[in-house]
């Protein structure tokens, strides 16, 4: 709170601490190594994004696999990035020293002018000074940006930074991640194991992986396609099978599943009552959630309405759909309520059609 900084100890005698006493902390090396390697490889990346691409990052964040900054663009182009990452490499190749210096004062006012973002007036009014982080170059300074973060004492320390992707986060604004050092090196084993893995499973090389992969995709596509107009076929033959048997039997309705696939069952339900005008049908089908159409034929009782119903049927289970009264079609969440469902339809359709 303010400038006090309160620790949370797991010790649970720590109660009975008094003031004066002495303590033995340790570093954890490697997390502080870690975590250098990501915020001074932030710093180098968003210094040569706003270079060579005009875009300012917005905002840092350092999570557990992988870093990521918000930078002020609607989207980026993928050979863009391509050149700051080779640039961002070029520079840690390099191996550039890293300076980090404590200015007071007027003279904290007058190096603020130089940085790459402008430091707050707390910081240049802060009795402890502006701390000003500097990634040198050749002739002047790749970066400087007040900061007081760890930090790597050289760019050859960050090893190499690979940029993983990047997806708009809100209007203005896209999220691009990274990652630095062990990180980097990881997520591009992580990446080319799955690469291997997927070559391996489609038989075929990295280079033509994609073509390959776009064509399986289209492939299924053409089968999918031809999936749901045989379902669709099947399902207008079985529902004006059972229509014209309903028919001949006089059966005022029926509660039918609808084998094959959930979007059949308008054609399912519609041929029923097109083969049996004078009848109505719940058709329902139990996939991914609970699909039901409810329809009723032309010569079917004014008093019974189909999106009434419909809704009637799906509302206790948490249930959408809607329609006219002569069809209406929705779904519920849970398809194991399948049986449930077909049993209060046929309740229902007998006091509506008694």
């Amino acid at each position: 709170e303010g400038e006090e900084v309160a620790h949370r100890l797991a010790d649970p005698a720590a109660a009975a601490w008094e003031a004066g006493r002495e303590l033995e902390g340790q570093v954890d090396l490697a997390r502080r190594r870690d975590h250098m390697q990501q915020h001074s490889g932030q710093h180098l990346l968003s210094a040569l994004l706003i270079q060579r691409l005009g875009v300012e990052t917005l905002s840092f964040h350092l999570g557990a696999e992988e870093a990521t900054i918000d930078v002020a663009a609607d989207s980026l182009e993928s050979a863009r990035v391509a050149e700051v990452e080779r640039a961002v490499n070029a520079a840690i190749q390099a191996d550039h020293p890293v300076r980090a210096e404590v200015f007071l004062g007027e003279v904290a006012e007058a190096e603020a002018l130089s940085l790459r973002k402008a430091p707050d007036e707390k910081a240049l009014r802060s009795p402890r000074g502006l701390r000003v982080v500097t990634l040198t170059g050749e002739d002047e300074p790749l970066d400087r940006d007040a900061c007081c973060g760890t930090h790597v004492a050289r760019l050859g320390e960050l090893g190499s930074l690979v940029i993983l992707g990047w997806e708009r986060s809100r209007k203005g604004q896209t999220r691009l991640r990274f990652a630095v050092g062990g990180r980097a090196t990881r997520a591009v084993r992580e990446r080319l194991d799955a690469l291997s893995a997927a070559c391996q499973a489609l038989t075929t090389g990295h280079r033509d992986l994609p073509a390959r992969t776009l064509g399986l995709l289209e492939q299924a596509k053409e089968a999918r396609k031809e999936l749901d107009r045989l379902a669709k076929q099947a399902a207008l033959a079985a529902g004006e099978s059972l229509g014209r048997q309903d028919a001949a039997d006089e059966a005022r309705f029926r509660v039918a599943r609808c084998e094959g696939a959930a979007g059949a069952l308008k054609a399912f339900a519609g041929a029923y009552v097109a083969a049996h005008p004078a009848g109505a049908i719940v058709a329902y089908h139990a996939g991914e959630r609970l699909s039901l159409a409810v329809a009723k034929g032309e010569q079917a009782p004014s008093e019974l309405d189909a999106g009434a119903l419909l809704r009637e049927l799906l509302t206790p289970l948490g249930g959408k759909g809607g329609g006219p009264a002569s069809f209406a079609q929705g779904a519920a969440p849970d398809a194991r309520q399948a049986k449930q469902l077909a049993a209060r339809a046929a309740e229902l359709l007998a006091q509506r059609l008694s």
